[in-house]
């Protein structure tokens, strides 16, 4: 699955004649209908299981104040041994935010 978004700004004001304000980003998530390390039986399971890779970037630009880049991504596996039962382990999560401070 694939998303994205985004946000555009121009504020006015008495100071200054106009400026920006935008956000944007995207998100992509794989779902793959089997686990990619096998760690639970089949035979014990009550659906299949799941490995999801996700991936996603953002950038928030306030002008005048800041400008952040944030990465993230995450692996994890789901399994379901019954109805009421739903397991998720994630091995592997990471976020980078990168910060730039505008001077006045």
């Amino acid at each position: 699955m694939v998303t994205t978004n985004g946000r555009w700004v121009t504020t006015r004001d008495s100071s200054r004649s106009g400026f920006n304000s935008y956000e944007y980003g995207g998100n992509v998530s794989l779902k793959l209908p089997r686990l990619l390390l096998p760690i639970v039986k089949k035979r014990y399971l009550f659906r299949p299981p799941l490995s999801i890779i996700k991936f996603s970037s953002d950038i928030v630009n306030r002008a005048g104040y800041f400008k952040r880049h944030i990465v993230s991504g995450e692996l994890t596996f789901t399994w379901q041994t019954s109805g009421m039962s739903k397991f998720e382990f994630s091995p592997f999560i990471f976020t980078v935010r990168l910060h730039d401070k505008v001077e006045q």
